[in-house]
């Protein structure tokens, strides 16, 4: 993941893009390991860890009868995540989101399917906009390892939306 985190670094030092993270089912790993790379202040906003229903609605502005509609854990609640991130983060124009279930007490149809997204504008006062999203079933069968590979397939995500 480091490494991955470093590439994603260089890149938006290329591009001179600020970013800002929302997380749920990671916890914040994704964000914790862009700040292991040196120089990362230049382009990393923060995170915010919206972790539970609650948080996603008081800390983003998400409706939380629209969430509990659509699902915490799907593509338009990620794609919201994205979006409401730059919203509330007027310096970055780049977001990263995710959201999932990694069970286990998911139902199997859920368990390890994570939600990927991401938006953008130039301008501070821009809309943001989409650009990007993807649903994943991840590989790996415990919890630890299930966050881990779903913070890494983020950066992943956004590296290759940048490049």
């Amino acid at each position: 993941m480091n490494r991955t985190a470093q590439r994603l670094v260089e890149c938006l030092g290329r591009h001179q893009i600020k970013v800002v993270l929302a997380e749920s089912c990671t916890c914040g790993r994704a964000v914790a390991a862009l700040g292991t790379v040196s120089g990362v202040s230049q382009f990393l906003c923060g995170g915010l860890v919206v972790y539970r229903l609650e948080s996603k609605s008081q800390w983003l502005g998400l409706d939380p009868a629209w969430l509990a509609q659509v699902s915490t854990e799907s593509l338009a609640c990620s794609q919201a995540l994205a979006h409401a991130a730059l919203v509330h983060t007027p310096e970055a124009q780049f977001s990263l989101a995710i959201t999932g279930d990694l069970g286990p007490a998911a139902s199997p149809d859920k368990q390890g399917r994570v939600f990927l997204a991401a938006a953008q504008r130039h301008g501070a006062h821009e809309e943001p906009k989409p650009c990007g999203s993807l649903e994943i079933s991840l590989q790996t069968a415990d919890r630890l390892s299930r966050q881990n590979e779903a913070a890494q397939s983020l950066l992943q995500f956004g590296l290759e939306l940048l490049q």
